[in-house]
């Protein structure tokens, strides 16, 4: 493998990068074949597979609320990240959108995109992200081939920050096809994997350089805030334009998602299920995509609704 370390067998080099980790690196080597060998597919392999690998390596049950970050490692780090504890209060409120939350970077100027970082939830990411990737399409889930597409665009689409926000999760949710789903093949369950909720953290949203265009220096460290948000807001009444996507402009297209130039903050006190009923009401108001989430499609999200009709976007 040749790297900037120079060129070394691939064990070597895990082994010298596992160091910098204070031994503190989990990791997996594996061969791909078929069609997880390609671009597009190979990110179901990728997206399940850490996760696969951090319950591996911890053995033990990973706190729910324990923040996420998926990156590249070809990414320049360079984030550190303020208010962790705040952000996990509200994720412990366990309302239905602190159950299915995802901080995004899709963004149009300047050009992001969620590939590059991601933060949830380890309960989220393994719900809505790695569960439906290992019961898609490339699984031998014994689940109905129905089941195992949604399961695939669910957990691509939540795995590039898209979810119930942008793409086929809107479109989906605007036409009341189901945007939620479990593992037996049914639609109800104590937690099953869904479209996410996607906001911005607008501290986060910075280009991360890759290490093939750094220049050689000193890292300036950003701080990234967990208590300010903005949503994405779908247009419900374009259903065309919502699904529609390139790979040049994602789903950034004018006239189908926007996101709220005004942000919000979260309520911190004793509270907290009040606190957290506040904050999304002000995060996700009646005009961000009038779309009500109950219906014969999607129990899951009509039973958890608090009360009927509610938008969702």
């Amino acid at each position: 493998m040749n790297s900037s370390r120079g060129f070394k067998s691939v064990p070597a080099l895990l082994a010298e990068i596992e160091a910098d980790f204070n031994g503190r690196l989990a990791y997996a080597v594996v061969n791909r074949h078929g069609a997880l060998n390609h671009y597009g597919p190979c990110f179901s392999f990728y997206w399940a597979a850490v996760h696969m690998v951090a319950e591996w390596a911890l053995d033990v049950a990973i706190d729910p609320t324990a923040l996420v970050v998926r990156t590249r490692p070809n990414a320049v780090w360079n984030h550190y990240f303020r208010n962790i504890e705040a952000f996990r209060a509200y994720l412990q409120s366990d309302t239905l959108r602190a159950r299915h939350l995802i901080i995004g970077q899709e963004n149009a100027s300047p050009r992001l995109q969620s590939d590059y970082m991601l933060l949830t939830s380890a309960r989220v990411y393994a719900s809505d992200i790695a569960v439906p990737l290992q019961h898609g399409v490339y699984s031998s889930s014994n689940i109905s081939h129905e089941f195992r597409e949604l399961f695939e665009q669910m957990g691509h689409m939540n795995g590039w920050g898209y979810g119930l926000s942008m793409g086929i999760g809107a479109y989906r949710l605007a036409k009341n096809d189901t945007v939620c789903a479990c593992v037996s093949g049914g639609v109800t369950c104590v937690l099953p994997s869904c479209f996410s909720f996607i906001v911005q953290a607008p501290s986060a949203m910075y280009l991360l350089q890759e290490w093939s265009e750094y220049h050689p220096g000193p890292l300036s460290f950003a701080p990234v805030d967990l208590t300010e948000f903005r949503a994405y807001c779908p247009d419900p009444s374009n259903l065309t334009l919502i699904r529609a996507n390139t790979f040049q402009r994602h789903y950034i297209i004018p006239g189908s998602v926007h996101v709220r130039i005004q942000s919000t903050r979260l309520i911190e006190g004793l509270n907290v299920a009040n606190n957290a009923t506040i904050f999304e009401s002000r995060l996700f108001p009646p005009g961000c995509g009038p779309v009500s989430y109950y219906g014969p499609g999607n129990p899951y999200l009509a039973s958890h609704s608090g009360h009927p009709p509610v938008r969702v976007m």
